[in-house]
């Protein structure tokens, strides 16, 4: 944990993320909010684990959360399976990368400030304070004399945010303007269908390469010659980035190759599913106690999850999520059942398989409808 929490707050300093500032010196709009550490375990692409830690602003008690522009800094999921798609037709090889820090290295209040009311975004002037743990102090005197202070004087000294840090509500955005801004300086086209889906095109205008952004992790694909390009500049604009290449893990999915083309799967996250305890005795009818529905969303929170490439259990899961507010035991029991039949299938390699497509080709429906019964009233079946 100690070399944890050392390693959080070089970063801090490395990219000047602060500077010590007097209570007295601060004026009446100055935001002031306090900080906590956040520490787990994280497993690391060769197995093993490590403690990560991370120190967090309290953004909620932030006075001008309310005035801050915000946006979505994730692809999404069909942007994600366009890239393994168009990727796999182009035979493009793909890679992960994970930007350490990265919030720490957006762009500074002013510039966010600058970038959004140049698109007609009001924009608060932004001065914060961070009350920090005692420890920190101990441990960016040890990185910079500047932040000396003595012992008895730690509650007289606050951290002034020279950029948004973890835990403010302007901090995602801007660290996704400084990120695209850097992409589209090196040639990307920003996809209008998702700001955060990114391509590059040769003169020809074939397609050259695919990028998405999903906050600090990136997938890519493209040949390896752009690939290894690429990643140097990122390397030399954001410094350290972490590097997969297949199989690895995006966002919870992994996705691997194939004799024909690339899977995306999620068998460890299925296998850590956990079915709701139901006392034996109790009826299907019986409504769900707060405890029980509490219980019920967790279910149903993991197997949405699930379902972001185990599409044969969408319609049970999206009819049980409809029964939400009038939920009973026995709605309870069938969420269990669909954990049960997802876990039967571990082991066979279930989600999605993209293979390469050859012409000629053509698109074909098969639709068909099923009959209201005496749960419901209208015709929903899968």
């Amino acid at each position: 944990v100690e070399e944890a929490d050392s390693a959080e707050i070089r970063q801090f300093v490395e990219t000047k993320a602060f500077r010590k500032v007097h209570r007295q010196s601060l004026d009446a709009d100055t935001v002031v909010v306090d900080a906590v550490w956040v520490r787990k375990w994280k497993r690391m692409p060769d197995g093993s684990r490590k403690v990560k830690s991370r120190l967090c602003a309290r953004g909620c008690f932030d006075t001008q959360r309310d005035m801050l522009a915000t946006r979505s800094t994730t692809a999404t999921r069909l942007s994600q399976r366009m890239l393994i798609s168009l990727s796999v037709n182009e035979g493009f090889d793909n890679e992960s990368w994970d930007i350490s820090g990265a919030f720490l290295k957006g762009l500074d209040f002013r510039r966010v400030q600058e970038l959004l009311r140049s698109k007609g975004i009001i924009a608060p002037d932004r001065r914060v304070a961070v009350i920090v743990p005692a420890n920190v102090w101990r441990h960016l005197m040890a990185f910079d004399e500047s932040f000396k202070v003595p012992l008895e004087q730690l509650s007289e000294y606050l951290l002034l945010c020279l950029k948004p840090v973890y835990g403010l509500n302007d901090a995602p955005l801007a660290w996704q303007l400084c990120l695209h801004e850097f992409l589209a300086a090196e040639g990307g086209i920003q996809s209008q269908l998702d700001e955060c889906l990114w391509f590059w095109r040769y003169p020809s205008e074939r397609l050259k390469a695919i990028l998405t952004t999903h906050v600090d992790d990136l997938a890519s694909g493209g040949q390896k010659a752009w690939m290894d390009s690429m990643y140097a500049k990122m390397v030399i604009k954001f410094g350290k980035v972490t590097r997969q290449t297949l199989p690895f893990e995006h966002c919870g999915v992994k996705y691997s190759r194939t004799p024909e083309g690339i899977s995306m799967t999620q068998d460890d996250f299925c296998a850590k599913l956990k079915e709701a305890e139901v006392a034996p005795g109790r009826k299907d009818d019986e409504p769900l106690t707060a405890s029980d529905l509490t219980s019920f969303r967790s279910v149903l929170g993991g197997l949405l999850w699930l379902m972001a490439t185990r599409l044969d259990l969408v319609a049970d899961v999206g009819m049980l999520q409809s029964q939400v507010t009038k939920a009973t035991i026995g709605h309870l029991r069938q969420a269990n059942k669909v954990v049960q039949r997802a876990k039967a299938e571990l082991g066979q390699h279930l989600g999605i398989h993209y293979k390469r497509l050859h012409g000629p080709l053509r698109l074909a429906c098969i639709h068909d409808s099923s009959a209201a019964s005496n749960a419901r009233s209208y015709a929903q079946e899968g």
